[in-house]
């Protein structure tokens, strides 16, 4: 049998998700960008077990 969710928890889940994600990308981003001054990427912003692709 399938649960109802109302409009407002579905909007309330969705803001927590996008939240996360949020807060994920931006995680990612910092620990990878080392310089904004070039628009070639570094090898040290390249990973190899990089976590945030998996």
């Amino acid at each position: 049998m399938a649960v109802q969710v109302s409009e407002s928890d579905q909007i309330k889940q969705f803001k927590e998700f996008l939240g996360t994600y949020n807060k994920v990308t931006e995680n990612c981003f910092m620990d990878c960008v080392r310089d904004f001054t070039t628009r070639d990427v570094k090898p040290e912003e390249v990973k190899k077990d990089d976590w945030m692709t998996e």
